[in-house]
């Protein structure tokens, strides 16, 4: 909060091979999955809700350049549900309450 979040990209490639498409982050970024993706204002409804449900959910993470301090993080959060925007600027939550608001969080992966 109150820091500018650096560069997020999608790495093209083909999911069922060993080029996987993924998500690239850096440092003080975060990435969401979304529905639409537009430059503006925000809303709660633009957030994907990924039915996992039965399903099983599969990463690859490279942490060879992740330095000491740094926190890497994979977590699942309701920003779909939340209809109160934070303090971030769009409707991020979790159980911290980083931006200000709180919801339930499921963390898959802390580094």
């Amino acid at each position: 909060p109150g820091e500018r979040t650096r560069r997020v990209q999608v790495v093209p490639g083909d999911l069922g091979s060993s080029a996987a498409a993924g998500v690239e982050a850096q440092m003080r970024s975060r990435a969401y999955f979304g529905r639409t993706c537009q430059s503006g204002s925000y809303s709660n409804e633009e957030y994907s809700a990924v039915p996992l449900l039965g399903k099983k959910l599969s990463f690859t993470i490279d942490l060879s350049g992740v330095g000491c301090g740094c926190n890497a993080a994979l977590y699942m959060t309701s920003l779909r549900q939340n209809t109160n925007a934070s303090s971030c600027s769009d409707f991020y939550c979790d159980a911290n309450k980083v931006c200000g608001v709180p919801c339930a969080e499921i963390d898959i992966m802390e580094a």
